[in-house]
Parts: structure tokens; sequence; C-alpha cells
């Protein structure tokens, strides 16, 4: 099971990383084709990797308040 597991995760990670280079290989054609339009992009790529932080953070802060508020009201 443990090894099923693993091996999951290692693909999942390889899918990431394959990912990640596509995306830099993109920038990489769109900067010898335009310059302006690769620093939007970038610019674009940072806001939406903010704004993703920030909803992370939000969502787990409030999913932790939750389930200490479920645990408090379960108490006897």
């Amino acid at each position: 099971m443990d090894d099923k597991l693993e091996s999951k995760a290692r693909w999942h990670a390889t899918k990431v990383v394959l990912w990640l280079f596509s995306i830099l290989g993109c920038f990489a054609a769109l900067a010898y084709i335009n310059i302006i339009a690769l620093f939007i992009l970038v610019a674009v790529g940072f806001v939406v990797m903010i704004a993703g932080a920030i909803y992370r953070d939000a969502y787990y802060d409030k999913l932790i308040e939750l389930e200490v508020n479920k645990n408090e009201q379960s108490k006897p």
C-alpha cells in the first residue's frame, strides 16, 4: 500500500514539474516573439499566485476555526 501511495505522489510531483517547465517554455517562446507581452504575462502570473495564496490562507484559517468551534460545541 505504501509503495502505491509513493508512486502516486511521485507521479503527481513529476506532472507538476513538467507543467512548470512547459509554462517556462511558453514564456521563452513568447519572449522571442514579443518582450512586452512576456512582462504582462509575468505580472499577471504574480497577481494570480498572490491571489491564490491569499485564498488558500483564508480558506485554511476558516476551516481550522470551524473545526475548533465544532469540537468546542461537541464537548459536554
